[in-house]
């Protein structure tokens, strides 16, 4: 005689989350067929009843009556976890493919080699141990331990033995500049004249089209130099970047300042150091030894401001920009200069104060420490945030002097770095001025429209005036 089966007890709480599971549109289908099994077998129906009435098995009414009993919640009709297929790939396999990734290659088994690739590293292990795996399955090994031996990240040592004193002075000059010096950031940029053999053209999509070939009309040096506390250029283009050329930009900056101290900012260039000729002693002596020069490191020409405001430039003039000759490039070099001083000096907001900390970076949703540090970007530097605006009732309240400060609230021009990402070239191609014009003064500025164009007026004696139209 066939027993008879074994009931299944339902408590009122799992009951109603069972009548809630098959009445939510959401369960899955194999989910809700298998609670109203066991709602069927709790109201007395016996298997094969339960099994018409569904159109399954008996077998599988007794498979889920028999895991109920076990463990009497919903989480037991649910998929237990499954094993999957077996391994292809060994473990002693597995760790091979990872001590070849972190080895370096063997000239002899990988000849004319620096990195390993998936392909390599598989002709390595068959190499070795006699083993054949595709290089998907080598990548799927790296990747899962976050191995990435094709990538090369290069570093920079620094061999300068008062490294982080000189960082510290040079961040506190920035941090807090003093209030009876100026602070300049001075450096030079190489310019190539480079002219495109075709125009640039604006395609359907309002992408560029640029001519790939060129040709070259010379060379060119900009003498830059940054004011920290307001944000000013002075710059003058050269032909070529020398001591006299140099001594004379220098001559320039305290005939531009006369009466105050003045702080230069600037690399380990020959052209910086004072030479056989004592040239920077006896300057310095000529103008009452009112300067002081700052170097800085060894390898560290992050750490000057002026090679921010030269990104700058080369996104916005000299990336994507067309020159005949040197002439042309000279103009737009100075008419972006003259624009930048008149409408959109700032200082930049300086954050690093010289404390070298080691900075976390993300491996497979972990965050580790980096065995090296990081000394530039983005955390180091950026410039004054566009503030949020006011109503017009309250009184415009005049810039402060001091680095890092909030820009006015009447200023519409967010900064250069920021607009230049996102807006990518958009002012690069012909003239650099025109483009990105400030609908509105800065902070305690008297209010004046923005130029279209700028024109160069060559006067007599020598000196380049620009006007800027309404």
């Amino acid at each position: 005689m066939p027993q008879p089966a074994t009931p299944v007890h339902v408590s009122p709480s799992e009951r109603e989350r069972l009548e809630a599971c098959v009445r939510r549109t959401s369960t899955p289908q194999t989910l809700a067929k298998r609670v109203r099994m066991l709602l069927l077998r709790a109201d007395g129906f016996g298997p094969a009843s339960v099994a018409r009435r569904l159109g399954c098995a008996v077998s599988t009414v007794d498979k889920w009556s028999a895991r109920w009993r076990q463990r009497p919640c919903l989480e037991s009709l649910l998929d237990a976890p499954r094993s999957g297929r077996p391994q292809s790939i060994d473990l002693e396999t597995r760790c091979e493919i990872v001590k070849i990734a972190c080895s370096r290659p063997d000239g002899c088994k990988a000849p004319v080699r620096e990195v390993w690739t998936l392909d390599a590293i598989a002709t390595e292990l068959h190499a070795r141990a006699g083993i054949l795996v595709s290089r998907s399955s080598v990548h799927r090994v790296l990747q899962a331990r976050g191995l990435r031996p094709h990538r090369v990240r290069p570093w920079l040592h620094s061999p300068d033995p008062d490294f982080r004193p000189k960082v510290r002075r040079i961040c506190e000059l920035y941090l807090t500049p003093p209030k009876d010096a100026v602070v300049l950031c001075v450096d030079e940029k190489p310019m190539q004249v480079l002219s495109r053999k075709y125009p640039t053209r604006r395609a359907r999509d309002a992408s560029l089209r640029r001519e790939f070939e060129y040709v070259r009309h010379g060379t060119r040096a900009l003498l830059g130099a940054f004011e920290v506390r307001r944000g000013k250029v002075v710059g003058e283009v050269v032909k070529h970047r020398d001591a006299a050329t140099m001594l004379k930009f220098m001559e320039r900056l305290a005939r531009r300042y006369p009466r105050q101290r003045i702080i230069v900012i600037w690399d380990n260039l020959n052209i910086h150091k004072d030479g056989l000729d004592e040239r920077w002693s006896l300057f310095n002596a000529r103008h009452g030894n009112r300067f002081e020069f700052v170097y800085t490191p060894m390898h560290a020409s992050w750490l000057n401001q002026i090679e921010i405001w030269f990104s700058i430039l080369q996104r916005r003039v000299l990336r994507l920009g067309s020159f005949d000759d040197a002439g042309e490039l000279e103009a737009a070099v100075r008419g972006f200069i003259a624009y930048w001083n008149r409408y959109e000096a700032h200082p930049f907001r300086w954050k690093f104060s010289g404390d070298f900390v080691q900075a976390p970076y993300r491996t497979h949703g972990q965050v580790v420490r980096h065995p090296t540090r990081r000394f530039h970007g983005r955390a180091l530097v950026e410039e004054a945030p566009r503030p949020l605006p006011r109503p017009r009732s309250e009184a415009r309240q005049p810039a402060h002097s001091g680095v890092g400060v909030q820009r006015g609230p009447h200023t519409a021009c967010p900064s250069a770095s920021h607009r230049d990402r996102h807006l990518g070239t958009r002012n690069a191609i012909s003239l650099p001025l025109g483009a990105h014009a400030l609908s509105g003064p800065r902070a305690g500025a008297a209010a004046r429209p923005p130029p279209r164009f700028l024109r160069l007026d060559a006067h007599a004696d020598g000196v380049n005036h620009y006007e800027f139209p309404g």
